[in-house]
């Protein structure tokens, strides 16, 4: 988000020059937002133990989040909210969430949650708060801000737990 507010910025002072600095202004301050906001991610995530940093979702959208914060993703579904699982990948992901000890999996706002449940419910492992995947919360929560917000709260919520 820092590099896409950055060239946005570049792109808006190139078709109005005369603003170019307020746009550069802005991009820096969002910038240091967004280091405030991972800063303070990091610190809510540490206490999640190192052998809990399963994020078992419906779909593989939190690459991103697992490789900036450490974690693993265990994906019910593939890519994608429209994919459906086979029986097969169903049952590979209930042994995996099994044999990492995964203590919690995480459907997602305005998916389905049928495939979570049910990898849930087989492997014996509750289901947490709902994650945004897509920025599209609500009040506190909309936004890219405000998702990484909810999203660190409920995973440390679920994850960090005894």
């Amino acid at each position: 988000m820092r590099r896409a507010a950055r060239v946005l910025a570049q792109e808006f002072g190139a078709k109005d020059p005369d603003r170019k600095d307020v746009y550069l202004a802005n991009a820096a301050a969002y910038g240091k937002r967004l280091d405030g906001l991972k800063r303070w991610a990091r610190q809510e995530l540490a206490k999640v133990p190192q052998r809990q940093r399963k994020l078992v979702t419906a779909h593989n959208a939190f690459g991103y989040f697992a490789k900036e914060f450490g974690f693993q993703v265990i994906a019910v579904a593939g890519l994608n909210k429209e994919q459906n699982t086979t029986p097969q990948q169903q049952a590979a992901t209930i042994a995996s969430v099994k044999q990492a000890g995964v203590q919690a999996v995480f459907p997602e706002i305005g998916g389905s949650g049928k495939a979570v449940d049910a990898v849930a419910k087989a492997a014996g492992v509750r289901v947490a708060e709902p994650l945004i995947a897509d920025g599209n919360g609500h009040g506190a929560d909309a936004g890219f801000e405000g998702m990484i917000r909810h999203n660190v709260r409920v995973i440390t919520t679920a994850l960090s737990a005894p």
